[in-house]
C-alpha cells in the first residue's frame, strides 16, 4: 500500500512512522474503522526478537528485547470480524463518552490514558456501569502494557504471562471484545503452560 501511494502521489514515504499515520488515516477515512495506530505502527516498526513500547499520543517508541527463553505462537481463531460495522466503533464511542464525563470532574483528563485506577475508583459514579467496565479495561490494559515491558526487560516469564492472561480476563469481561474461539485458545494456552512449568 505505502509503495503504491508513494508512486500516486508522487512524493516519498518515509517508511516508518509516516505510512504508519497514512495507513491508519485510510482505514479512519475510507474504511470506517475508527482504529488507533498500534496495528499499522507496529507493522512499519516491529521487528524480530523484539516487543514495541509505543506512546500512541507521542508515537515515541522503543524496542524492548524478548528474552531468549520465550516462544510466541501466532493462533487463528478463524472468526471473521468486520471492525467498520462491528463492535470496535461502537467501543470507541463508550470510551469517548467516559473521557468526556470524567474529564468534567478531571479537567487534565484528554483520554482514558490521563487516568490511573484509583482515579477511576474515586469517580466510578460519575460513568454507567457499561462505561465504567470499558474505561477500567483501558485504564488497567495500559498499567499492564508497562509492566509487561518491565518483566520483559528483567526476563520475567512467568510475570508476563499473568498478565497475558489478565489482559485477555479484561478484554473478554470488561470490554466484551472476545469470543467463545479465542477464550478456548486462552484455555488451552493456560494449560499447556501449567503442564510444561510442572514438567
Amino acid at each position: 500500500m505505502g509503495y503504491a501511494l508513494a508512486q500516486v502521489t508522487g512524493h516519498e514515504i518515509d517508511p516508518g512512522v509516516s505510512l504508519a499515520q497514512l495507513c491508519q488515516r485510510a482505514e479512519n477515512e475510507f474504511v470506517g474503522a475508527r482504529c488507533g495506530i498500534m496495528d499499522q505502527f507496529t507493522a512499519c516498526q516491529g521487528r524480530a526478537g523484539q516487543a514495541l513500547m509505543l506512546d500512541c499520543r507521542s508515537l515515541e517508541y522503543r524496542a524492548v528485547r524478548l528474552p531468549a527463553n520465550i516462544d510466541l505462537v501466532v493462533c487463528n481463531t478463524m472468526v471473521k470480524h468486520q471492525l467498520a460495522v462491528g463492535e470496535y466503533n461502537v467501543r470507541r464511542a463508550e470510551c469517548e463518552e467516559a473521557v468526556q464525563r470524567l474529564s468534567a470532574i478531571l479537567p487534565h483528563v484528554r483520554a482514558l490514558r490521563d487516568v490511573d485506577s484509583e482515579a477511576l475508583e474515586a469517580n466510578r459514579d460519575c460513568l454507567t456501569p457499561t462505561l465504567y467496565r470499558r474505561a477500567r479495561h483501558i485504564v488497567s490494559e495500559n498499567e499492564r502494557v508497562k509492566s509487561a515491558a518491565a518483566a520483559l526487560e528483567r526476563g520475567d516469564v512467568g510475570a508476563l504471562s499473568a498478565l497475558m492472561s489478565a489482559s485477555h480476563r479484561s478484554l473478554r469481561d470488561d470490554y466484551q471484545v472476545s469470543c467463545a474461539e479465542l477464550d478456548v485458545m486462552v484455555e488451552i494456552a493456560a494449560v499447556s503452560r501449567a503442564s510444561m512449568v510442572r514438567g
